[in-house]
């Protein structure tokens, strides 16, 4: 009877458990944010996983800029990345592109088709997503070859627009491409986690599914905070 109770208090402690990550994860239980003493912006990051966004709404949220994902690899493009661009610029929301990197691709091939989507919406650094799923942290063990394909797409972004890029990192791949080791504009993935980064310029803190009827879809909305210098870079 005793070892009965004890795997149902289990049970439930377990269950309650799981409960306050899912609430946690969605924003529902409370927003932990970045202090706003050195992270006073506060932003957003879609892509077509968010759904059709009403930008009307999302910028009555109070927030100050927005990134958007435009390309992955060299060949495709996020559906709603360019509409979503120009959306955010017509509702002046100051909004940067991002890329998200293939790791099992070239660098320069994958800069040349993000550049030519980027046009002339995008008023903020341009970002690359570099983090790596569970198979790619399987895969890519050494991270010297996947440094100098990202050095490639860097270069490329500087000859061609003059910029350089904003890493998109998670822990794992931060340390595999040592990116402390070079001088890179760092966006850290989660705020929870983002001590291996000691000082990102923009930090990833919360999937913020609190606010209603921001897409057609009820997407992920990832909500960003950042160092004022973001918009210096601009």
């Amino acid at each position: 009877m005793l070892k009965g109770a004890f795997c149902a208090a289990l049970l439930s402690l377990g269950a309650a458990f799981v409960s306050l990550l899912v609430l946690r994860h969605s924003g529902l239980w409370f927003e932990q944010r970045p202090e706003s003493y050195h992270y006073p912006l506060r932003g957003a990051y879609i892509s077509d996983d968010s759904g059709g966004i009403n930008w009307e709404r999302l910028k009555a949220q109070g927030l100050d800029f927005c990134y958007i994902r435009l390309t992955k690899g060299y060949a495709f493009a996020d559906r709603q990345g360019a509409a979503n661009l120009k959306a955010a610029v017509k509702n002046k929301l100051t909004a940067g592109a991002v890329h998200d990197f293939d790791f099992a691709a070239g660098g320069r091939p994958q800069a040349d088709s993000f550049i030519s989507m980027l046009g002339s919406s995008s008023l903020l650094i341009p970002a690359i997503d570099l983090r790596m799923s569970f198979l790619e942290r399987l895969r890519y063990r050494q991270g010297y070859e996947l440094a100098a394909e990202i050095n490639a797409f860097e270069k490329r972004l500087i000859e061609k627009t003059g910029r350089g890029a904003l890493l998109l990192c998670d822990s794992y791949s931060y340390e595999l491409l040592k990116v402390e080791a070079s001088d890179a504009l760092v966006w850290a993935e989660d705020y929870d986690s983002s001590g291996y980064c000691s000082s990102p310029l923009v930090i990833s803190y919360s999937r913020n599914s609190k606010i209603k009827n921001i897409s057609d879809t009820d997407g992920s909305i990832l909500m960003l905070a950042a160092a004022r210098e973001l918009i210096e870079q601009e």
